[in-house]
Order: structure tokens, then C-alpha cells, then sequence
């Protein structure tokens, strides 16, 4: 018995011109299969299993991108004569950050070229991170169709010469050597060093309103888990009215947390980034039960989404009277909402009068919880390196949680079959004026190396 959640990430792969089904990652419940004594292990028809669980999500009318991938891939590999009549409706394929395309995308594009399409492509190998999609350095590399003429671009405009400079020597094992425009050899490097969060950001920010290179500013880091910590401490909530939400009911206090985050965004007109935050509230386990405040089950994304919705719709159609009403009024609203639903069993537990919450729901107003909430301004500001491809910024923070990261820019070799220098580069490649690297601590062997490499230390 394989579990929902070991094959919902599936790839396809392709595997000696054939797309095979598999597991994009290691299954993460693995260790826990071991350490209970259970073998988990799958058959040799491992491609035929997971296959019939996609068909069963065809079946329902479900797709998902890859699988658009897979359908094409096998239509044009079985009808060729489909690839001649594409290359007659788009004569001119071009694409963009072709680095970035996996075999599957390469092997079609090779097709239409055979069948008569024109076709340009347009990427950097350094910049290639997405080995977990499947996407291959070497497929750029190798790249060739007959008649092929290979351009390279080397000049920069976007960079400052000595940014230019630490870029030629992340990519100095690489054939192209870029030249900066701009004519500017522009300020320091700064690799800045402290275990306080809060400290770092208030002096990047700082430096780059200094240099007046704060208008366009992105905080950078690698992992996700780095993203959510920093966002934190954005959010973070000083008013005391949410404090004590928050230790009377923390369940509760983070639902309508993002409820009213939720409906701040749709006023804004952002529908669907506020849609996605409520859905936050909807998170369910294997067996279809909510993980936190909600009780009852859904075992559809759809049902979910559509509960979400209809809430919101709600609040957002009547906002100016809800606004004006207590917490505990707006709580027993939504229980009418969700009553009247006859599809779902989806509720908010019941409130039991004389306890903490109904004491504090009772004469605390929505209105000033609204008042009192501390948006975290979305500006795009905090992000992943790979959330930052395509983008460019004055001032950059590269947040990096452990010195061994460092190696990927000190001792670089663009080349590794590893997508982990090439990373770097990337977040080093956004900064048009000024970069930050930001680390817990340096040991005294690679402070020397820094300076090497024109970098300026700072201990805050």
C-alpha cells in the first residue's frame, strides 16, 4: 500500500526517448518506514503502478502540467505528421531561458524544428537551477539543429563594475567572460556578519537608503524555510489586542488572522493571492480531517476552495456591516454559512459560553482587530533565489543560514552537475548597484578570502 502523499509529487522522465512515471523526491516518510521497522519498497512495475494512479486522476477530468508534457510528447511522437503541420501555423519558435527546459520540452522543440520551424533559443548555462525539474545544463550546451548559429552577449548593462567582477569569478570556469557597460565601478561587496535576524535587515536597509539604492531592494536566501523565517519577523504582531488573541486561542487567533489578511488583499484587488492565504485555514491530513481549528473533512481541493470562496464572497460583499460588528457575532456567521452548505461537514467548534474566547470574542470588535492587523507589505521583497529569476534590484540582501553555503561563491565551480554554485550566481546577478551577504558568523580562515575577493567584512 503506497501512500497519497509518497505519489502525489510524480514526475514524468524522459528515459531512452520514452516518458517513464516517477517519483520526483525521495519519499519523506521513508525514514519513519525504517526506524518502525516497516519496508517500504515498490514493485518492479513501479512506471505501470504509479501510472494507473495518474490515470485515475484523468479519469475525474484532472491535469496537471506535466502531464500536458506527457500528452503532447506522446501525440507528436506517434502522429509526426502533426510536428509539419505545427511548423506551417508557427514558423518562428523562440525561447526564452532555455537553460531551464527539461528533456521532454527539448525533444518536442527538436521536432518542429525537423518538421520546418524556425527555432531560436536564448538561456545561460550558469543560470541553470532547476536540476529538480529535470532540467539539464548540458541539454543548452548541446543544443544543435542543423544551420545553427551560436551569439554570444557579453556585455552587462544592469551591473556595476565590481559587481560585474565577482560574477566573472563565480562563472570564471565558464566560456564567457561578461563586460560591464555602465562604466561604474560602483560601491563594496559587504559580507555582513551577526545571529540577529532583525539586525541584519535594519542594516542592509539602512546601507541601501544611505546609498540611495533603497527604492528597488529584495531580500534573497536559498531555502524556503529561511523565507518564512525572515517574512516573520515582518508580520510580527506588536499590539496587544492580537497578543492576547493569540494566548487566549491560537487556533482561532490564526484563522481570522487570515481571514482579515484575506479580505485586506481582496480590497486591494489581489483576489487571488487573498484566496491563497485563506486556503491556509483549509490544510487537511492524509484522511481528509483539517489539521487545525476547522472540524469535519474534505477530501477534495475543490470542496475546499469552494467553502473558502463562499466565505469570502461573503465577507467581502457585506465587509462595511461585518466590520462593524463583535468577533463573536461575525464567528456565529460563519457557522451559518458553512450550516447552510449541505455538501460539506465543514464547521467551526462550537462556543462555549463563560469560557475565555466567548468572554473575548464578546467584547472585541472586528474593527479593531482590523485596525490593529500589521500587514506584511508584499512588495516581493523577501524571496527564494529561484523566485528572483527574471527580476532585477538596486540593492540586494543574499541571506545565507551557514558558512558552508559560502563555498558556492569563494570557491565556485559553475560547471558541478550540481545546480548549487549556479544558485548563487543567480542571486548575485539580480543586484544592479548594491549586494549584502549576510551570514551567522565566519571562521577566520575564509574572512581573509573575502577580502581576496574585494569584499568588505562588517560584524554588527
Amino acid at each position: 500500500m503506497i501512500s497519497m502523499n509518497c505519489l502525489m509529487d510524480l514526475s514524468w522522465r524522459l528515459v531512452d526517448d520514452d516518458c517513464k512515471l516517477m517519483l520526483r523526491n525521495t519519499y519523506k516518510g521513508l525514514n519513519k518506514y525504517r526506524k518502525s521497522g516497516k519496508i517500504l519498497s515498490f514493485p518492479s512495475t513501479k512506471h505501470e503502478l504509479l501510472l494507473k494512479y495518474k490515470k485515475l486522476f484523468w479519469k475525474s477530468g484532472r491535469i496537471h502540467h506535466e502531464d500536458v508534457l506527457y500528452l503532447s510528447y506522446r501525440i507528436l511522437k506517434e502522429n509526426p505528421e502533426i510536428c509539419k503541420f505545427l511548423s506551417i501555423r508557427f514558423p518562428y519558435i523562440f525561447i526564452d531561458e532555455f537553460q531551464d527546459t527539461n528533456p521532454i520540452q527539448t525533444k518536442i522543440i527538436s521536432w518542429l524544428a525537423n518538421s520546418g520551424a524556425i527555432v531560436g533559443v536564448i538561456g545561460d548555462p550558469a543560470q541553470s537551477i532547476y536540476q529538480f525539474q529535470d532540467a539539464r545544463r548540458e541539454d543548452f550546451i548541446n543544443f544543435n539543429l542543423p544551420g545553427l548559429v551560436r551569439y554570444e552577449i557579453e556585455n552587462n548593462r544592469r551591473s556595476t563594475n565590481k559587481i560585474v567582477n565577482l560574477l566573472n569569478y563565480v562563472r570564471k570556469d565558464d566560456v564567457l567572460k561578461q563586460k560591464g557597460l555602465r562604466d561604474e565601478d560602483g560601491t563594496d561587496i559587504l559580507v555582513i556578519t551577526s545571529d540577529k535576524v532583525d539586525k541584519l535587515i535594519s542594516f542592509f536597509k539602512k546601507e541601501a537608503k544611505g546609498l540611495n539604492k533603497d527604492a528597488e531592494i529584495c531580500i534573497i536566501t536559498r531555502y524556503n524555510n529561511d523565507v518564512a523565517k525572515l517574512k516573520s519577523l515582518n508580520e510580527k504582531i506588536d499590539n496587544k489586542i492580537w497578543d492576547d488573541f493569540r494566548l487566549i486561542d491560537a487556533n482561532r487567533e490564526s484563522f481570522f488572522y487570515r481571514l482579515f489578511q484575506s479580505i485586506e488583499y481582496a480590497n486591494q484587488g489581489r483576489y487571488e493571492v487573498a484566496t491563497k492565504e485563506f486556503l491556509k485555514n483549509f490544510r487537511t491530513r492524509d484522511d481528509g480531517q483539517f489539521k487545525r481549528l476547522l472540524k469535519g473533512s474534505a477530501r477534495s481541493d475543490l470542496i475546499k476552495r469552494s467553502v473558502a470562496l463562499i466565505i469570502l464572497e461573503y465577507f467581502i460583499t457585506n465587509w462595511e456591516t461585518l466590520n462593524k460588528m463583535s468577533l463573536l457575532n461575525v464567528y456565529t456567521k460563519i457557522n451559518n454559512i458553512l450550516e447552510e452548505k449541505k455538501d460539506c461537514d465543514i464547521r467551526l467548534p462550537k462556543i462555549v459560553k463563560g469560557k475565555k474566547f466567548y468572554n473575548f470574542s464578546e467584547k472585541t470588535n472586528v474593527e479593531d482587530l482590523v485596525t490593529s492587523l500589521k500587514l506584511f507589505e508584499d512588495k516581493g521583497n523577501i524571496r527564494t533565489i529561484h523566485g528572483t529569476k527574471g527580476t532585477e534590484y538596486q540593492s540586494i540582501l543574499v541571506y545565507v543560514n551557514k558558512e558552508d553555503e559560502l563555498a558556492n561563491i569563494v570557491s565556485p565551480n559553475i560547471n558541478d552537475t550540481k545546480d548549487d554554485c549556479r544558485i548563487y550566481y543567480v542571486a548575485l546577478s539580480r543586484a544592479k548597484d548594491f549586494i549584502c551577504i549576510s551570514i551567522p558568523s565566519l571562521s577566520s580562515e575564509i574572512t581573509p578570502r573575502l577580502a581576496e575577493l574585494g569584499m568588505r567584512v562588517v560584524e554588527i
